[in-house]
């Protein structure tokens, strides 16, 4: 597990690069940073801070370095796999748990909050030995990991995928046209709360505010005008029945954390303590 690229940005100079051009339908301004637990909408998350620097142009060109720091330091892990001999017993996953808000909807250095695809779409990269190269374009989940590699080590895989054993083997002959419906969910106290469902390139997604007031908005992920009516109300169907099914799902879970991984995750903005 890497930490990096995450916040705050401060890959070692030899990585630093200038900053390339913005994201599409962004613009470089200097930002506000923003007072402490706010989430990046309109300004610079305070633990984001470097120094008293304001241009956005100078966070996105720090993440980029971070990047290619992390990149490095993967090359650096392959190479030692190689080096002792273990490559060809060896099944190797890449993949990452989050993207980040680099301006889009004016959501900057952050994440959590959006279910657009700056923000969900994550690299998922698998080597496992005896298997050629391939790229695949059919829509998967972490999800997916779990009982894909439970595949690879030859233990059983549940199937069909349920709320109790989620996710399918990537794997698995003929997988690449079983492609399931992907559930989306901001973060549990995010407000507004956002649900969405993704099927076929295309995402269907509710927006509810505190007050009970609700909102929809269709989009395709390739960013082409989404105007098919017919096929918003399947999605929307479709998330409404599966929001219920989750709802049937097991009870939440709590645990008691020790002080050195509470200190920890307080430190990268996980939790802090009520009336901060």
């Amino acid at each position: 597990h890497y930490q990096d690229p995450h916040g705050p940005y401060t890959a070692p100079s030899d990585y630093r690069a200038p900053p390339g051009p913005p994201p599409a339908g962004v613009r470089d301004r200097r930002l506000r940073v923003l007072p402490p637990r706010q989430n990046g909408f309109g300004g610079i998350p305070d633990y984001q801070q470097l120094g008293r620097e304001r241009r956005s142009a100078v966070y996105r060109a720090a993440y980029h370095a971070e990047i290619r720091f992390l990149d490095a330091q993967l090359g650096a892990f392959l190479e030692a796999v190689q080096v002792r001999g273990l490559w060809e017993e060896t099944a190797i996953a890449v993949t990452a748990d989050h993207g980040e808000g680099l301006g889009e909807e004016g959501h900057w250095f952050a994440h959590g909050e959006l279910l657009a695809p700056a923000e969900t779409a994550v690299p998922l990269l698998l080597r496992i030995p005896g298997r050629g190269a391939a790229v695949r374009d059919d829509l998967a989940t972490l999800l997916d990991l779990f009982p894909t590699l439970l595949a690879v080590v030859g233990e059983p895989v549940a199937e069909p995928a349920s709320v109790e054993a989620p996710g399918r083997d990537l794997l698995a002959s003929g997988a690449e046209g079983r492609e399931s419906a992907l559930f989306q969910s901001n973060l549990q106290d995010g407000i507004p709360a956002r649900r969405a469902i993704l099927r076929d390139g295309h995402q269907y997604e509710v927006i509810r505010g505190r007050g009970g007031n609700e909102r929809g908005q269709f989009r395709q992920l390739d960013g082409s005008p989404a105007d098919d009516t017919e096929r918003l109300a399947r999605l929307r169907r479709e998330l409404l029945e599966r929001e219920a099914e989750l709802a049937k799902g097991p009870p939440e879970v709590r645990q008691n954390l020790d002080a050195r991984a509470r200190a920890r995750l307080e430190a990268l903005g996980y939790i802090y303590e009520e009336g901060d």
